[in-house]
């Protein structure tokens, strides 16, 4: 993404630097648009705008490449988005766990609550715009209750629980079509069936790829990278 310079910008230039309608909201929508992304600025009317000083700390340039390309409000907290991104970068297997579990991972690692809600806002936002996607490579979990206490650990996809959790699955999803059931409630009452009898469930997470041939996400992982070394919150 390329930044505005600490320069003159006519009302045309600045229009297509941030890709706005000249409309007669324009000047608003400019200002606003400018003053979230970190810049200041000197609004000369009826000729254009001076940038006086454009994002420069990595955390500055992070805030701007969010909110600009992903949509992501000017609060967000820009330190646990550089961690969620140096997890995906850097830790074994982050790629592909639950989210409960990434959220668990961020706060052994960096020490900071990441909630579950929010590391899936970002993932969809990246996801949207094509700098993330979802591999066919899958890992299986399972989840395990006992009072309020809720257990998930990795297996391998030739456990032979596991193989029978999912043949099982395939019986009943079958016998509760069979009984006039839509596809969608077969499989959420032998969701439930399959609890009673196995005491767990089973699932598999699609593993997350950086698109590496997006420019913005080589940037936002560089910025990442910066933060998280630096330990900038």
């Amino acid at each position: 993404m390329k930044q505005l310079e600490a320069r003159f910008y006519s009302l045309d230039e600045l229009a297509e630097a941030i890709d706005r309608k000249r409309d007669g909201h324009f000047a608003g929508n400019a200002k606003a648009d400018l003053t979230k992304w970190g810049y200041e600025w000197e609004w000369k009317n009826g000729r254009g705008v001076v940038i006086t000083k454009v994002p420069q700390t990595a955390q500055e340039r992070l805030a701007e490449l969010m909110n600009r390309q992903f949509g992501l409000d000017i609060q967000v907290n820009v330190y646990a988005f550089a961690c969620f991104m140096w997890m995906l970068l850097m830790a074994n297997g982050f790629d592909a766990m639950p989210w409960p579990v990434r959220e668990e991972k961020i706060k052994d690692w960096f020490g900071i609550k990441v909630d579950e809600r929010t590391l899936r806002r970002w993932a969809s936002k990246l996801l949207a715009t094509d700098n993330l996607h979802k591999s066919e490579d899958r890992t299986v979990w399972r989840t395990k209750r006992h009072d309020a206490d809720v257990s998930r650990e990795p297996v391998e996809p030739d456990d032979p629980v596991y193989i029978r959790y999912k043949n099982r699955q395939a019986e009943l999803i079958t016998e509760y079509m069979n009984l006039g059931m839509t596809n969608g409630k077969a499989w959420g009452e032998a969701f439930k069936q399959l609890w009673r009898e196995f005491g767990c469930c089973y699932y598999s997470c699609a593993r997350l790829m950086l698109n590496a041939v997006q420019e913005d996400i080589n940037e936002i992982a560089e910025l990442a990278m910066q933060i998280c070394m630096k330990g900038e919150n």
